[in-house]
């Protein structure tokens, strides 16, 4: 990349940058954002910062507003880790995947004689089998499951590279070879973990605003 078009590219990521932090005020500005992108694109492999620069400008604009947004959303993450407004650890959400939670019929009824137990899928006899959920969490599992589904759906939305990864590994038990599929698989999984997280949130904030309503109700 040449002097000129270095400094076309900046002039693209500070409009961009601009553009999305007026859409996350208090949670990041533009100069963080245009930095963020900046560290991205030079990670990039020559060939690839080669192909950003040779597009049309109007898909070369949407794909640095594509990542400034991604860089706000982890600013975002990063925020709720530091208030405390976070439930799921990424290592929590590991077990709970290798522990089969993906694999749970949604239509059977949780029962807690016993002990916590839930129907998994078992692909040796093709049915679903009644076994014990290890104590992984605090909270209730039916909430724990509800955040992991929902997080795995969004994560579809957000990115189904990580989406394809999480489900080729815990569904399909394919294991992961090689350097860059085993970091891929680590991102998703950090990813989800994020899902997660805004899950539970969106619920402790919809409760507490029942909560709060019933009380004035009570006034």
């Amino acid at each position: 990349m040449n002097t000129s078009e270095a400094e076309q590219l900046n002039r693209d990521i500070l409009k961009a940058a601009r553009s999305v932090a007026q859409d996350w005020p208090g949670v990041t500005t533009p100069d963080d954002l245009a930095q963020e992108v900046w560290i991205k694109i030079s990670e990039l492999t020559t060939l690839r910062q080669q192909s950003l620069m040779a597009l049309d400008a109007k898909l070369r604009a949407s794909q640095l507003r594509k990542w400034c947004r991604q860089a706000a959303s982890e600013e975002r993450d990063k925020y709720e880790i530091m208030t405390g407004n976070y439930q799921y650890g990424t290592d929590e959400v590991r077990e709970m995947l290798e522990n089969g939670w993906l694999t749970i019929n949604p239509s059977e009824e949780y029962t807690t004689n016993g002990g916590r137990k839930a129907s998994f899928y078992d692909a040796e006899t093709d049915s679903y089998q009644l076994t014990n959920i290890p104590e992984v969490l605090e909270t209730e599992v039916t909430d724990a499951h509800t955040d992991l589904m929902l997080g795995f759906s969004r994560l579809k939305k957000r990115n189904e590279v990580y989406y394809n990864a999480i489900g080729l590994r815990y569904v399909g038990a394919l294991v992961p070879r090689g350097g860059a599929a085993e970091r891929r698989l680590r991102r998703a999984v950090d990813a989800l973990t994020q899902e997660m997280n805004r899950s539970w949130n969106v619920r402790v904030s919809e409760f507490e605003g029942v909560s709060t309503m019933n009380q004035r109700w009570r006034r």
